[in-house]
C-alpha cells in the first residue's frame, strides 16, 4: 500500500529515536557497570547490539557511533574470549606436560646408558687386537711377560665377544635410536602442553582445538613408548624430574623436589 512520504519520514524518525534512546540507556548502564566492577560488563555488548540488529537487517554493518562517540563495536575475538577456560582443562594440560617431561627424562637416561655401553664395546673391539699386535711386535714370543700379556688380551677378547653377542641380542643400536627419538618427541610435547596451559591469549574454542591435537599426539607417543617396559623405579624417577621442572609438590610427601637425589617417598623417590 502506498504511503505519504512525509508520514513515512516521520515514522522512520521515531524508530531512530527509539533505537538511539535504547542505546543511550544501555551505554549509561555500561558506564555504571564499569565503574562498579572495573571491567566491561558482558551484558553491555548484548544490550547495545540487540536493539540495533532488530531495527533492520540492511543496516547491520553501519557504525554505531550515533549511540555514543566513544563506542566501538567489540571484535569477535573479544566476545569469544570472554568465557574463561575451565580450571580442570588447564590442570589436565599441565599434568600432561609434567608426564611427558618425566617420560623424556627416562628415555634420556636410557639412551645415555646404552650409548656408554656401545662406546665401551667399540673400544674393546679395537683396543684388544691392537694391544696384542703391539706387544708381539715389541717383545719376543719367548719372553715370559709377553705370554702373560697375550693371556690377558685373550681374556679381554673373549669378554668383548660375549659383550658383542649381548649387544646384538638386546638390539642396543636400534633401541638407542628409539630412545633418542622418544626423548625428543616427549620434550617437544611437554613444551607445547606447558605453553598451551599458560597461554592467556587463546579463546576457549582455540584452546580446545589445540588440546585435542596434542592429546592425540600424546596418545600415539604413549603407544610407541609402551613397547619398552618402563619399571616402577623409572616412573618414580620421571615423576621427580617432572615435579622439579615445574616446581610442583609431590602428592605424597608434599615437597617440591630440589634435586634428583632419591628419597624414601613412594611417588617421587626410592629409585
Amino acid at each position: 500500500m502506498w504511503a505519504d512520504p512525509a508520514e513515512e519520514q516521520e515514522i522512520q524518525s521515531k524508530r531512530r529515536g527509539e533505537i538511539h534512546g535504547e542505546g543511550i540507556r544501555s551505554y549509561t548502564q555500561h558506564v555504571r557497570d564499569r565503574d562498579r566492577t572495573g571491567s566491561v560488563a558482558g551484558v553491555f555488548v548484548v544490550s547495545v547490539i540487540a536493539p540495533y540488529q532488530d531495527h533492520t537487517h540492511s543496516n547491520q554493518n553501519k557504525n554505531l557511533s550515533h549511540i555514543h562517540p566513544a563506542y566501538t563495536p567489540p571484535s569477535s575475538s573479544y566476545v569469544m574470549s570472554a568465557c574463561p577456560i575451565p580450571h580442570d582443562k588447564l590442570r589436565k594440560c599441565a599434568d600432561e606436560a609434567l608426564k611427558a617431561h618425566g617420560t623424556a627424562y627416562i628415555f634420556e637416561k636410557r639412551a645415555a646408558t646404552v650409548r656408554t655401553r656401545l662406546l665401551i664395546l667399540s673400544f674393546l673391539g679395537i683396543a684388544g687386537p691392537a694391544s696384542v699386535g703391539a706387544i708381539i711386535s715389541t717383545y719376543s714370543l719367548d719372553n715370559e711377560t709377553t705370554k702373560i700379556v697375550i693371556g690377558i688380551a685373550g681374556a679381554i677378547a673373549i669378554a668383548q665377544l660375549l659383550f658383542s653377542i649381548w649387544a646384538l641380542a638386546s638390539k642396543w643400536d636400534s633401541n638407542l635410536a628409539s630412545y633418542i627419538e622418544s626423548k625428543s618427541s616427549n620434550y617437544n610435547l611437554s613444551s607445547r602442553f606447558d605453553n598451551l596451559a599458560t597461554d592467556t591469549t587463546l579463546a576457549q574454542h582455540e584452546f580446545d582445538t589445540e588440546f585435542r591435537i596434542l592429546e592425540k599426539e600424546a596418545e600415539l607417543r604413549r603407544a610407541l613408548d609402551h613397547q619398552f617396559d618402563i619399571t616402577d623405579k623409572e616412573k618414580r624417577m620421571g615423576m621427580r624430574y617432572g615435579l622439579r621442572q615445574f616446581q610442583r609438590p609431590c602428592a605424597q610427601c608434599k615437597k617440591v623436589p630440589a634435586d634428583m637425589k632419591p628419597t624414601s617417598c613412594g611417588v617421587c623417590g626410592d629409585f
